[in-house]
C-alpha cells in the first residue's frame, strides 16, 4: 500500500487510511492474545501497599528477634533442603520449625500475604478469577460452537425446564417422521440442560481457589511445608520489608505456576472426558430414537461442535498460567472498547452491536489494557445478556 501511495497521489489518502486500519487491527489482535494469557493475576501493587500499611510493624518485630539471635529455623536449612531436593531425598528429610517468637511471626506474615494475594475481595486472585474467567467467560468459551450450530436452547422463565429445539425440529421433520423429530428436538433441550449444569459445576465448584469454603477448588495457592520452611530460613537474611515483599512475590508466583499444572491436568483430563461422555450419550440417544448410526445434518453439526469444543478447552489451558503479563502499551479508549467487544462477540457470535465512542476520543490510556478491558467486558456482557437485543446501539461517552 505504501508503494501504491507513492505511485498514485490520488490513492495516497485512501492507502494511508487502510494502512492505519490494518495496523490498528493487528494491535487489537495482539492485545486479545495478551489478554488470553493474563487471566491469572492480581493487583500486586495494591496488595503490597496494604501490606506495607498493615504488616510492616510485624516484620520489624521479626527482625528484632532475628537480630537478637532468635531464628525461625535451624541456620542453613534452606540450603540443606535444596541439596535434598536435588538428590531426590527431600521426602525422607525431617525438619521442625522452632516454637519461638520469630517463627510465629514469619508464619503469620506468610499466611497474611498468601491470604491477601489469594482472597482480597477487590485486588486478589480470586476477584480476578471471578471477573476474567468465571463471569460468563467459561460458559461462552464452551457453549460457543454449540450455539453457532443452533444446538442449544435456554431454560424457561422458571429455570426448571429447557425448551425443545424448534430450529432443528423444522429441519429434521423434512427427512424424519414428525414424532422422531419432536423427540430429537426435546432431547437437544435436555442436552442443553446437562451441558449447562456441567459448565456451572466447573465454574462454581472447580475454578475456585482451594479453601475450606471451596474444598473442590482446583486452583491452589497454598505453600507446601518444605517450601514454607525454606522461605522462613531465607527470610532471616532479609533486612527490609520491601525486600521481604519482593521475595514473597517471587515465591508466590513460582509456586502458583507449579500448582497450576494440576489445574491444567484436570481440565485436559477429567473435565474433557466428562464432556466427551456427555457428547457420546447424545449421539447414542439420537441413534436410539432413529435407529440410525448418523442423522445428517444433525450429526454433522454435533461433530463440528465437538471438535470446536476440544479446541476451546485447549485454549482454556493457556488461561491458567502464573506468568504476570506486563501492561505498558498505550491504547486509545475506542480501541480498548473494541478489544472488549470483540472478546464478547467471540463468546456470543450472534451479538453484533453498533458501538459509538464520542467526545474525548483522543484520550489514550497507558498501562491500562487489563483494567479498561475488564470494565468494558462486563458492560458489554451485561448488554448481551440483559438488553434483549442482538444488535443494540451502545454509546460510550469519554470525558
Amino acid at each position: 500500500l505504501k508503494l501504491l501511495a507513492l505511485v498514485d497521489n490520488k490513492l495516497a489518502t485512501q492507502c494511508d487510511e487502510e494502512i492505519e486500519e490494518i495496523v490498528r487491527s493487528q494491535e487489537i489482535a495482539n492485545a486479545i492474545d495478551k489478554l488470553k494469557t493474563g487471566k491469572i493475576n492480581c493487583d500486586e501493587n495494591q496488595i503490597q501497599s496494604w501490606a506495607k500499611e498493615n504488616l510492616s510493624g510485624k516484620f520489624d518485630r521479626f527482625r528484632a528477634f532475628v537480630d537478637a539471635g532468635i531464628l525461625p529455623t535451624t541456620p542453613g536449612l534452606a540450603s540443606e533442603l535444596l541439596v535434598a531436593i536435588r538428590e531426590g531425598s527431600a521426602s525422607s528429610l525431617t525438619f521442625e520449625v522452632p516454637k519461638n517468637e520469630a517463627a510465629a511471626i514469619v508464619q503469620e506474615l506468610v499466611s497474611d500475604l498468601t491470604a491477601g494475594y489469594s482472597f482480597d475481595p477487590v485486588f486478589g486472585l480470586n476477584s480476578y478469577l471471578s471477573l476474567r474467567v468465571r463471569h460468563g467467560t467459561i460458559s461462552g468459551q464452551l457453549r460457543r460452537s454449540w450455539a453457532e450450530e443452533r444446538l442449544l436452547t435456554t431454560a424457561d422463565s422458571d429455570g426448571d425446564r429447557y425448551e425443545m429445539n424448534d430450529h432443528w425440529f423444522e429441519i429434521l421433520r423434512v427427512s424424519l417422521p414428525v414424532d422422531q423429530a419432536a423427540l430429537l428436538s426435546k432431547l437437544l433441550g435436555e442436552f442443553s440442560r446437562d451441558f449447562d449444569q456441567a459448565i456451572a459445576n466447573l465454574t462454581d465448584e472447580k475454578i475456585q481457589i482451594l479453601s475450606k469454603n471451596k474444598p473442590d477448588g482446583i486452583i491452589s495457592t497454598g505453600l507446601a511445608d518444605i517450601i514454607r520452611v525454606s522461605f522462613y530460613d531465607d527470610a532471616a537474611r532479609i533486612d527490609t520489608f520491601d525486600d521481604f515483599l519482593s521475595a514473597f512475590s517471587s515465591l508466590f508466583w513460582s509456586n502458583l505456576e507449579n500448582r497450576l499444572d494440576e489445574t491444567r491436568n484436570y481440565l485436559n483430563g477429567t473435565f474433557r472426558s466428562q464432556l466427551e461422555t456427555l457428547f457420546d450419550q447424545l449421539d447414542q440417544q439420537i441413534s436410539a430414537i432413529t435407529s440410525l448410526a448418523r442423522v445428517p445434518p444433525l450429526s454433522d453439526a454435533i461433530t463440528r461442535a465437538r471438535l470446536a469444543t476440544n479446541q476451546s478447552i485447549d485454549e482454556m489451558l493457556d488461561w491458567f498460567r502464573g506468568s504476570r503479563p506486563i501492561d505498558t502499551d498505550p491504547f486509545p479508549v475506542q480501541d480498548l472498547a473494541s478489544i472488549s467487544l470483540e472478546i464478547v462477540k467471540r463468546l456470543n457470535p450472534e451479538f453484533d452491536p453498533e458501538l459509538i465512542v464520542s467526545d474525548d476520543t483522543d484520550f489514550v490510556a497507558v498501562s491500562a489494557l487489563f483494567l479498561f478491558t475488564d470494565v468494558f467486558f462486563v458492560l458489554f456482557d451485561n448488554a448481551q445478556k440483559h438488553s434483549g437485543y442482538q444488535k443494540p446501539l451502545i454509546t460510550i461517552e469519554v470525558e
